[in-house]
Order: C-alpha cells, then sequence, then structure tokens
C-alpha cells in the first residue's frame, strides 16, 4: 500500500471507488503466488532449490512485464 502512494497518478487505484477493488487484487495476488509455488515446488527434490528458482521466475517476469507496460504506455503516447 506505501507504494500505490509513492507514485503519482494512480487515482484509479487507490480512490474512494477503486480502494476496495486494489485490496482484492492484493490478496487474489498474494494467493495466486502462493499457488503457483506450491505447484512449482513438485518440480524440485530440494526445496532451496524450488525456492530460488521461484524467486527468479518472479522477479525475472517482474521486471519483463515491467518494461512492456512502459513501453507500450510511452508508444500510446507518441499517438
Amino acid at each position: 500500500m506505501l507504494l500505490l502512494g509513492a507514485f503519482p497518478n494512480t487515482d484509479l487505484l487507490v480512490g474512494r471507488a477503486a480502494i476496495g477493488t486494489t485490496i482484492g487484487l492484493l490478496l487474489l495476488f498474494g494467493t495466486a503466488v502462493s499457488g503457483f509455488a506450491y505447484l512449482l515446488a513438485f518440480l524440485f527434490t530440494s526445496a532451496a532449490d524450488a525456492q530460488i528458482f521461484t524467486i527468479f521466475v518472479v522477479l525475472v517476469l517482474g521486471v519483463v512485464l515491467s518494461i512492456v507496460g512502459y513501453d507500450i504506455s510511452w508508444l500510446a503516447g507518441r499517438t
């Protein structure tokens, strides 16, 4: 929630009408990641290997998708 307040132009996420939706998305994201990690753990014999791989995948996807989102918004602003 602190990150939402740290960045400008987040009125759609933290306005009075949308705060429930934002909290719901954060809760659903947490449960989705937990389920993903649980299912992914069956691919590994060591718990440490599964955790390292999961952290790596989530970080890489987060960086890649952030860059893609930024590029799309930048391209949309040019047209």
